[in-house]
């Protein structure tokens, strides 16, 4: 076998393992370590397949004999700190890049070590931002070859640019959180093309700074669902309730003329309330609490993470348009506010068990008017 061959079939063998039979995947490889017992291409895909297979121990030895046999050689050292890594052995897979490292040029590397690198400082640091930085200060410190070839600034732009974006973990953060989804949307979308992106477009920048006048901070547009969230701040949880009941309640026939507005331009449609093409709102709202708050890696101001957005964010298809949903945590938050603020969700109440959450959750709904 020549050794164009065996690059030709090694390349062939990694595209196709993740999706070939283990064993017999294994049985080539085997065939292969006999055959060319000092290769170390041989012993780099070897390394990666079996960190694929869950077998990081072997992964370690196999990545090792080739970096024994090319110390040079960039997969399989980022394999072994990599692996290291996943089996939460940090303190040895930091050598392992910092030697990578030292040996290559980061204007003609691929970005995917240094990246890794700066997460894995995160790892080791628990996800405190500012000792991860002074982690990586330190090593910077203790390594002037990384100086020496410019591996530091490289590092330093990722970590401020891509890593602190985002992996950074702040403080966990309560209030009250907002889908508005446009229901009719992809039907609309199929009949006319042309007309779609600019309604929806429309409505969902209309959208998200509307919402701005009652101090909702936009998190992200999904598809033709703008998602928001209203921090309780120094405002209490019954205060910020009626604000937001407020806006709605006097705004009720705006969410059907603001992404109808165009209705008018369309031939042979008609722009009644009950046309297919009329396109409805439905709103949903739920208490979060505690939820983590992380920078994310586009141009939106954070994200959240926690049962309590999933829950709330899975809430999709129940029969109805034009409709306001509410979790029990909004609806009881608003009923403090007394008399006339106690019932507004009572006509429609249902219960929903959601994956990966272990009890039956309670909402309410209002119909908005059309």
């Amino acid at each position: 076998m020549e050794k164009v061959t065996l690059e030709q079939y090694l390349s062939k063998l990694a595209g196709a393992r993740l999706v070939t039979p283990t064993q017999s995947t294994e049985r080539k490889f085997q065939v292969l370590l006999k055959r060319f017992p000092e290769n170390k291409h041989v012993f780099e895909q070897y390394a990666w397949f079996l960190y694929d297979n869950g077998q990081w121990e072997d992964a370690l030895v196999a990545a090792r004999k080739a970096t024994e046999i090319d110390p040079l050689m960039v997969s399989p050292r980022f394999c072994l700190g990599f692996t290291y890594s996943k089996l939460g052995r940090y303190d040895e897979a930091i050598p392992e890049f910092l030697d990578l490292f030292a040996h290559l040029d980061p204007r003609h590397s691929p970005e995917s070590p240094y990246m890794y690198f700066n997460f894995l400082l995160l790892l080791k640091c628990g996800f405190d931002y500012d000792g991860a930085e002074a982690l990586l200060e330190g090593l910077l410190r203790d390594h002037p070859e990384l100086t020496a070839n410019g591996t530091d600034v490289f590092l330093r732009n990722l970590n401020a640019n891509r890593v602190k974006q985002i992996y950074q973990l702040k403080k966990n953060t309560s209030g009250f959180l907002l889908f508005i989804d446009l229901v009719g949307s992809t039907q609309y979308k199929y009949d006319f093309p042309e007309l779609w992106q600019e309604r929806i477009i429309h409505f969902l920048m209309y959208t998200k700074y509307a919402m701005k006048t009652i101090d909702f901070d936009f998190i992200k547009f999904i598809g033709d669902e703008v998602m928001m969230f209203r921090p309780f701040g120094t405002k209490s949880k019954s205060q910020v309730a009626q604000e937001i009941y407020s806006f709605f309640g006097a705004r009720q026939d705006w969410y059907s003329s603001e992404i109808n507005r165009f209705n008018p331009s369309l031939k042979n449609v008609e722009d009644k309330a009950n046309s297919p093409h009329r396109i409805k709102v439905k709103i949903t709202i739920g208490e979060v609490t505690d939820a983590k708050l992380f920078s994310p890696y586009y141009n939106e101001v954070y994200d959240l993470i926690g049962e309590d957005v999933d829950r709330i964010a899975r809430i999709k298809e129940l029969g109805y348009e034009n409709l306001w949903i509410a979790d029990q945590g909004y609806v009881e938050a608003l009923a403090l506010n007394g008399s006339g603020f106690e019932t507004p969700f009572s006509k429609m109440v249902w219960q929903q068990k959601f994956k990966g959450i272990q009890d039956s959750v309670k909402f309410f709904g209002k119909l908005l008017s059309t």
